[in-house]
This record gives C-alpha cells, structure tokens and sequence, in this order.
C-alpha cells in the first residue's frame, strides 16, 4: 500500500535572486544547447573532410606506388636497352677494325695490281 498522498506545496513568492539565478541558468542550457548542436554539426563536417582526406591519401599512396612501379619497368627496360647497345658497340668496333684491314688489303692490292700493269705495258712495249 502506497503512503499518505502529497499534496501540492503552494509555492513561494518569487524571489528576484532565485528568478534571476533561474534565467541565467535557463540561459545556460539554452546556450549549452546551441553549442552542443554546433559542436555536433562540426563533427559531423569534420567526419566528412576527414573521410575525404582519407580517399585523397589512398589515391594519392596508389598513384605513387603506380609511378614507383613504372619506374622499375623503366629502369629494367632501360638497362636491356644499355646491354644491348653495349653488344651493338662491341659489334661496331669489331666491324669498323674489319672495314680498315679490309682497306689496307685493297690498298695493297691496288698497288700490287699497279705494279702488274706497269709490267704487262713493259712487255708489250718490247
């Protein structure tokens, strides 16, 4: 069973003090109010650049490991294309070298086959 039941208290004449002390609180919470919203929105603006400044990074770091990667590639492709004109150097020298014996043979050649002229003209002469 419940108690003897209350009955309202008449309440007080108003007290300037209290009501005052009663605004500057009820001003409070209003104010505490509108920065907790404020504070919420900003949060929530924030949740989004930080989310888009997440996706920025991952493209970003994705990018760079694309370009890295290519790099590589050109770094690998560059080095079969030094060997191979290393080899077609190489292979140039020893075919320059071939060209100048082969020019110095002509050369005695051409003097040999002179010098055989020069006799065939003698017999006939004679």
């Amino acid at each position: 069973m419940r108690g003897p039941k209350r009955t309202a208290k008449a309440r007080p004449e108003s007290v300037p003090e209290v009501d005052v002390a009663n605004q500057y609180l009820a001003n409070l919470e209003d104010t505490n109010d509108t920065n907790a919203e404020t504070l919420e929105a900003q949060n929530r603006r924030l949740r989004e650049v930080n989310s888009g400044l997440v996706r920025l990074l991952q493209q970003t770091i994705a990018m760079n490991d694309e370009k890295e990667e290519r790099e590589v590639r050109h770094k690998e492709t560059n080095g079969h294309l030094m060997n191979q004109l290393e080899s077609q150097l190489a292979a140039t020298r020893s075919l320059n070298s071939e060209v100048r014996r082969l020019e110095a043979l002509s050369e005695q050649l051409a003097e040999e086959n002179w010098a055989l002229i020069q006799l065939l003209e003698d017999r006939r002469r004679r």
